[in-house]
C-alpha cells in the first residue's frame, strides 16, 4: 500500500469520525446531499453544518451509521452505509426538507447510503450523498404502495447486506433471489472500532478467483 492510499485512508477515517473539522478541507470543498440539493459550501460553512448538528442531532434527526463495504484510493473513497434514521422532532433536515413535522415525527427508518469523497492536496475536496429518495418517500408513507411503481422499500438494505439474498426485481424479468450462488468463495473481513462512544463496524467481501 503506497503512503498516497495510506494518507487517503487515515484522511477519510478523521472525515468519518469528526466531519465538522475545518482542517480536513480545501477552501473551496462542497458538501451536497444530491438527492434533496442540501449542502454546504467552503471550510466554515461545512464545519457549521456538521458542529450546530444539522446532520444528525440527539432531539432532531438522529442518524446512526454502519458501513458495510468501503473503498479508499489514493484521490476518492466510497463508503455503503445502512443508515438508521429517527425523526425525532418531525423536522426533515437534509434528507426530507419542507416536508410538515406531523408527516415524520418519531418515525425510524433505514436505508442505504452511500457516501463519495475526492481528494486534492491531501485534503477533502467534495464530499457526495446519494440514497434513493423515492424508497425514502414510500418509507414514511409520502408515497403510496402502487404496485405499478417499480420502487424498492426496506428490503434495498438487504441488498447492500448481501447482493447474494436479494430477490431481484421482476421488472427485469427475474422471479427468484440471486442467492442460489455459494458464497465459499467470498472471504468477508469485518472490524470493529469505537470512535466518540459510537460503535462503527466496517466490512469487506473480497472475491478469491
Amino acid at each position: 500500500m503506497s503512503s498516497t492510499t495510506t494518507s487517503a485512508i487515515s484522511l477519510w477515517e478523521s472525515f468519518r469520525a469528526n466531519p465538522a473539522s475545518p482542517e480536513l478541507y480545501l477552501p473551496d470543498a462542497h458538501i451536497v446531499f444530491l438527492p434533496t440539493g442540501v449542502g454546504a459550501a467552503t471550510g466554515k460553512q461545512i464545519y457549521e453544518f456538521f458542529s450546530n448538528g444539522n446532520f444528525s442531532h440527539p432531539k432532531r434527526l438522529l442518524v446512526e451509521e454502519r458501513v458495510i463495504h468501503r473503498t479508499v484510493g489514493e484521490s476518492s473513497a466510497v463508503d455503503e452505509v445502512e443508515a438508521t434514521v429517527k425523526f425525532v422532532s418531525g423536522a426533515g433536515a437534509w434528507l426530507l426538507p419542507g416536508i410538515e413535522p406531523h408527516h415524520l415525527e418519531d418515525l425510524t427508518i433505514t436505508f442505504p447510503l452511500v457516501i463519495c469523497a475526492s481528494f486534492a492536496e491531501g485534503h477533502i475536496a467534495s464530499v457526495r450523498y446519494l440514497w434513493d429518495n423515492a424508497s425514502v418517500l414510500k418509507m414514511v408513507k409520502l408515497i403510496g404502495s402502487r404496485h405499478s411503481w417499480p420502487i424498492v422499500t426496506e428490503t434495498q438494505i438487504e441488498g447492500l447486506r448481501d447482493p447474494s439474498r436479494f430477490r431481484l426485481n421482476p421488472f427485469g424479468g427475474a422471479s427468484t433471489a440471486a442467492g442460489s450462488r455459494s458464497q465459499s468463495n467470498v472471504s468477508r473481513i469485518s472490524i470493529t472500532r469505537t470512535t466518540n462512544n459510537r460503535e462503527r463496524m466496517f466490512m469487506c467481501s473480497v472475491k478469491d478467483f
